[in-house]
């Protein structure tokens, strides 16, 4: 088994992977149909999203949950 300590990194290999697959896909279909060149169109897009967004994942959520601490409230 893998140690604890590297749950967020984990996550975040999963969770990038999961996420730049279906939208990757979504951009082929969407910018270059269902053709040939659709594989290659998607490979692509995940090739180039994949890097990005798993740097990201492991950063971004701490920042975010910041924001959103300072915009809600706990009062009706």
């Amino acid at each position: 088994m893998i140690h604890r300590k590297y749950r967020d990194l984990l996550f975040a290999i999963f969770m990038g992977f999961v996420m730049v697959f279906v939208i990757s896909f979504a951009n082929a279909a969407i910018k270059n149909g269902m053709n040939s060149g659709f594989f290659e169109a998607w490979l692509a897009g995940f090739y180039i999203g994949y890097p990005i967004a798993i740097p990201l994942i492991l950063i971004l959520p701490k920042r975010i949950n910041r924001l959103i601490e300072k915009l809600t409230t706990d009062e009706k």
